[in-house]
């Protein structure tokens, strides 16, 4: 398979074809990673938004269908908090109803957030800003937000087994969190299911992150954790997952198998679908964590072999997602400082249906990793 990539250096990763671009799920040999209007509109939100972060992923699809997300990530310890809350009041106007919620549900959470004194404050060290789609006309604009739950979050984290984890003050934290996300939308519903959560973990596994999908059509809480690789399909099961387990399978065996993974799953949690059979999803993440213990492969090279052995993403796509960490970077134009640090993340998702989708996360900062 390493053939493969050898005989496709001399790809040009900007170009794009002529005609509409795919929405399909099959992978396309000819078709660009990232379009050059893609490319373009990811560049000119970033700069139309004027969030000036800590660091920024750029997410997109590696199967074929075309969606540009951008990611914005600001520490609790960062020189550029006191810019932030002026920043989100001037996110623009008019917006759509959807948008103007969203914006509405950062601020709020945002100046509580910044209060030093507050108990939210104390309980996330991290926020994400996520915008979907970044050929949205500016009005349909609005973030999604996600808090990072873990002091000291970053690639030498390791969940590691606690004789008698809280629980108890866990789920303190995580309903002060999701209350504070939510604000007059929380539902006593989602914290049950919060609460569920973090019951139903081995002891060895941890819930990392708390995401509010607030700018969505359809608003989703949902929860970023880990739990040991022999232990993911029990805790689901306890949870009382729907979603498609002959799918996930595969998935576990050939994919997010020990030699890509390690001994832990990184996975992503849709728990407002949790229970409904027909829309439950699931998320295998490939995190810089599994780099530490795996013998680094920064461009996962391997899992892309894997991916495109399987017929599951085109050669061309994988190239360019592969180089992305290192020197020749330049293949993807998304306004990334020249010297700065660049990371790749991957998540396959298990659709309801059992169709696995395969993301990339372009990360990149110009002063430090949120991994260092």
């Amino acid at each position: 398979m390493g053939r493969i990539f050898g005989a496709l250096v001399s790809l040009v990763a900007s170009s794009s074809p002529t005609g509409a671009p795919e929405r399909s799920g099959a992978p396309s040999s000819t078709q660009a990673l990232l379009t050059s209007d893609e490319q373009r509109a990811y560049c000119d939100l970033k700069q139309r938004l004027n969030l000036r972060g800590d660091s920024y992923y750029a997410e997109c699809r590696l199967d074929g269908t075309q969606q540009l997300d951008l990611l914005v990530a600001f520490h609790r310890s960062s020189a550029s908090l006191f810019e932030l809350e002026a920043q989100l009041k001037g996110s623009g106007s008019p917006l759509s109803r959807g948008a103007s919620t969203a914006w509405s549900a950062a601020r709020d959470f945002t100046s509580e957030w910044l209060d030093p004194d507050s108990a939210l404050r104390a309980a996330v060290s991290t926020v994400w800003f996520e915008f979907d789609d970044v050929m949205h006309s500016p009005d349909e604009v609005g973030p999604s937000l996600s808090a990072c739950l873990v002091d000291g979050y970053g690639v030498r984290f390791a969940p590691e087994p606690e004789p008698e984890p809280d629980r108890d003050a866990e789920a303190s934290r995580m309903a002060l969190v999701y209350r504070a996300l939510a604000g007059v939308r929380s539902r006593a519903s989602e914290e049950a299911r919060l609460c569920r959560a973090l019951e139903a973990l081995p002891r060895h596994g941890k819930l990392i992150h708390l995401s509010l999908m607030s700018a969505r059509a359809a608003e989703a809480v949902k929860v970023y954790g880990v739990v040991p690789r022999d232990e993911l399909v029990s805790y689901l099961r306890r949870l009382g997952w729907s979603g498609a387990y002959e799918a996930l399978a595969p998935v576990l065996s050939q994919l997010a198998c020990e030699g890509l993974c390690g001994g832990c799953l990184y996975f992503d949690l849709n728990l407002s679908t949790l229970e409904s059979r027909g829309e439950a999803s699931l998320g295998i993440a490939f995190s810089q964590q599994q780099l530490r213990s795996c013998g680094g492969d920064p461009g996962r090279r391997e899992l892309f072999e894997r991916l495109i052995g399987s017929n599951r993403i085109s050669a061309s796509r994988a190239l360019v997602a592969e180089r992305w960490p290192s020197a020749e970077a330049a293949n993807l134009a998304l306004g990334q400082p020249q010297g700065g640090h660049r990371w790749l993340d991957v998540k396959l998702v298990i659709r309801p249906s059992g169709l696995i989708r395969s993301k990339a996360y372009f990360g990149f900062s110009s002063w430090r990793s949120p991994f260092g």
